[in-house]
């Protein structure tokens, strides 16, 4: 009786942290090249600052279809993003000493809204999640630990959640299809070509 009593004024002491506003952005059309970087046909969108499906009391991390196309990332894929790709493809500078990244989090994140994990007592945010980009600690694929339900849509961790897991940043993709010449480039292509036949053809 006492363990569940601990559990309960455990959970009900984390309700107040529920009562942000969801920030998740479920307008697919919303997520454009600002998002994401693109490698050989491939996006690659840095999606959570953790790789595990349930944060404890804050944040679920959603499955990459939650919008059209994505996905998660195979090992080969994600080597293609180590060896092509540094934090300088997605920092860009606001003011002088003062950057922001190129991510997708307030896409896939319940309450996540940054690539940093920011506090909201001093307004600092964490710079190891940076440095794990740079480290190439990246995973797509998300463990998922064991919780309850409290309220509906909202999630509470009972075990300890995954360390390691926690460690690595988070990376969806979408594979898309070659781009196909429009008909106009196709005739202009055919026009060149029959002109430089005609031209060969006079000459001789």
């Amino acid at each position: 009786m006492f363990k569940f009593a601990i559990k309960v004024l455990l959970i009900i002491s984390l309700l107040p942290l529920f009562s942000t506003q969801a920030t998740l952005i479920t307008d697919t059309s919303q997520l454009t090249d600002d998002h994401y970087v693109t490698y050989e046909g491939i996006d690659f969108a840095w999606v959570s600052p953790v790789n595990v499906e349930f944060w404890p009391g804050t944040n679920i991390l959603y499955a990459p279809d939650l919008h059209d196309g994505w996905d998660f990332a195979t090992s080969e894929e994600l080597a293609l993003f180590r060896s092509n790709f540094s934090l300088s493809d997605f920092r860009f500078e606001i003011s002088p000493g003062i950057y922001r990244y190129k991510h997708a989090v307030q896409f896939w994140n319940s309450f996540f809204t940054d690539v940093r994990i920011c506090s909201d007592v001093d307004d600092s945010c964490e710079e190891q999640n940076v440095q794990n980009l740079i480290d190439g600690e990246i995973r797509s694929s998300w463990t998922t630990d064991s919780n309850i339900e409290i309220l509906p849509g909202l999630f509470f961790t009972i075990d300890a959640i995954d360390m390691e897991s926690a460690h690595f940043e988070t990376i969806y993709i979408r594979r898309n299809a070659q781009p196909v010449p429009e008909p106009a480039t196709l005739l202009i292509f055919a026009l060149g070509i029959f002109a430089l036949a005609l031209r060969v053809r006079i000459t001789k």
